[in-house]
């Protein structure tokens, strides 16, 4: 019965979660050309090696 209460919990917190972060991205203006140009390369990086721990910090910088 714990997990049927779980699975009527998670919608709502993920709907929650999703709410604050779309709040932080509609703050800001659009992305400037040099912002696109630095998401492009550290993408193309991250393919070539995705478990690189030196690309920690440009993958939540992209992700942000």
């Amino acid at each position: 019965m714990a997990s049927i209460h779980r699975l009527q919990i998670s919608p709502i917190f993920l709907l929650l979660v999703q709410m604050m972060l779309g709040q932080n991205s509609t703050s800001r203006g659009p992305s400037t050309a040099a912002e696109r140009t630095r998401f492009v390369e550290i993408t193309h990086k991250l393919e070539n090696d995705p478990l690189d721990h030196s690309l920690d910090q440009d993958r939540d910088w992209a992700m942000r």
